[in-house]
């Protein structure tokens, strides 16, 4: 098994403000945005192309802890009685799975941000500034694996 986490930090959600194209809002946004008096405050209006909704504010900010069962594994190797009459020496059948379980709150894809800037259109690693560390904008999601097998030694 491998775990990882961190917790204290935040995570500045530019994605609530932000519309790169013509992305849907979220479920979440859209049934609780503000749409006129006497409706939900939970988030600002979808017009976020007018007024001071998408400027930042700590609106954006959000709890970026977490934690994640990256790897865990799950195998079984016959006994040798059993694979002697198969002519095996050692048969072993085994379930894997990556990113399977993560745990936050965090309204974006993964709480997982990793820095990065551009320069003349070449994204670099985030090693010398910290530019867009912390800042979601359309991080990819992380995506979970899963595989099981059998070795088989003869």
């Amino acid at each position: 098994m491998d775990f990882q986490g961190v917790a204290g930090v935040d995570i500045y959600n530019a994605n609530l403000g932000l519309r790169f194209g013509n992305e849907n809002f979220t479920k979440d946004f859209y049934d609780h945005r503000w749409h006129g008096e006497g409706t939900s405050n939970t988030y600002p209006s979808a017009n976020i192309g007018g007024g001071d909704n998408y400027k930042p504010n700590s609106f954006f900010v959000e709890d970026g802890s977490y934690f994640r069962v990256r790897n865990i594994q799950l195998g079984y190797t016959l006994p040798q009685r059993l694979v002697e009459k198969m002519r095996i020496k050692k048969l072993r059948v085994y379930a894997n799975a990556q990113n399977a379980l993560n745990f936050f709150k965090y309204k974006g894809f993964s709480p997982e941000i990793v820095g990065s800037f551009k320069n003349n259109g070449n994204v670099k690693a985030n090693s010398d500034a910290n530019i867009n560390s912390g800042i979601d904008t359309n991080v990819y999601p992380m995506f979970a694996t899963y595989n099981v097998g059998v070795n088989v030694t003869f």
